[in-house]
């Protein structure tokens, strides 16, 4: 019987809680972004809020623009 190879992911230590979201996002939008409830509207900052939302508290995020 073959062991199962453990990933980076698999290999927390006794006690360890896997961290919920992702580990990195980039910010590369290359126009004006839209509100999430209202598309008809202007929502300059909706993609970093969103950015902000989805990663976890150790993540990073990137952002490149104007």
């Amino acid at each position: 019987m073959r062991k199962k190879n453990k990933g980076i992911q698999d290999g927390l230590r006794p006690g360890e809680e896997k961290i919920k979201g992702v580990d990195c996002a980039i910010d590369a939008v290359g126009y004006q972004a839209r509100s999430d409830e209202d598309p008809s509207r202007e929502k300059a900052i909706q993609v970093l809020e969103n950015c902000v939302r989805i990663v976890n508290a150790t993540g990073s995020i990137g952002i490149i623009g104007v």
